[in-house]
Order: structure tokens, then sequence, then C-alpha cells
């Protein structure tokens, strides 16, 4: 959490952490999400978190760009994605979920239990593996829960 202290905080100025986002996704429903995560993170042993961009809205899109203050080009991401799994010491039991939003603006100003994903959804949207490192016996089950009610949601 960039709140941590002031080198975490410092480091999400890195021009690696920084994607032309609707200002209105961003301090609205995203930002919001964003807060989420960190309580999410009080309530368990562990949490792991991805955030992520998509460039096109499908493989055969052209990316869009717009142009940053100086003139240049930069890439604007089509939608953002962010993927969840907790672990509980204690239940030694995983919970996973995941959100996705397009890179426009919201009417809600929360995330909505309608927003959220499977952690598979995301990785069929992206072509992306996410939590590959977990147990075989549980990695499949893990990544297609979908429970928003279980994350306050």
């Amino acid at each position: 959490s960039r709140t941590a202290n002031y080198v975490s905080n410092s480091e999400t100025f890195y021009f690696t952490n920084m994607t032309a986002q609707n200002s209105d996704l961003n301090q609205g429903v995203w930002g919001k999400l964003e807060e989420k995560v960190r309580d999410y993170a009080t309530t368990c042993d562990t949490l792991y978190v991805v955030t992520g961009t998509v460039l096109k809205s499908s493989p055969t899109a052209t990316i869009s760009f717009i142009k940053d203050r100086a003139g240049k080009e930069v890439a604007m991401p089509y939608a953002y994605y962010k993927v969840l799994l907790k672990y509980d010491l204690e239940a030694d039991s995983y919970k996973s979920i995941a959100f996705w939003y397009e890179n426009r603006k919201y009417d809600q100003a929360e995330p909505i239990a309608a927003d959220a994903k499977s952690v598979e959804w995301v990785e069929q949207q992206t072509g992306l593996t996410f939590f590959d490192n977990l147990p075989e016996s549980i990695k499949s089950s893990v990544k297609k829960e979908l429970a928003p009610g279980e994350w306050g949601l």
C-alpha cells in the first residue's frame, strides 16, 4: 500500500506505475476499489494483489493513443483489472476475487457485486495465468470462485 511509508508512496510516482487512466474512473470506482483492497489486507494473513491493464478490446482491435503533456503519444488502456488472492493461516484456506473495469466513467462510486469476476474469467480475457504456484488440489476451484458477498460486496 502506498500509504505504508514514504518510500512506498514515492514508488507510485515511477513511470512504470503510471497509465493513461480516465480521471473519473481513477477518482471514482477504481479509487474506492483500491481503498477496499487496503481494508482486505487487514482481514487475512496474506493478500496477493495483481493489477494490470489491457490495451485492446480484442486481439484484432487497435491500440488507442493519446498525447501526454509533452505532446508524445502514450497508449490508452482499454481496461484495468485487479486480481486478489487471500490466505487465512488459521483455516488454511484461500479465497479469490477479481475486478475488471473499462477505462471510462462509471455511474456507481463504489465497487459492487456485479463488478466482481472470477480469476479464471480474467485469465481468459488476458491470456495470463495468475497464482500458478497454488497447490494443484485447490488451484482450479479457487480461480473459479465468484463469491462477492465474502468480500463485503
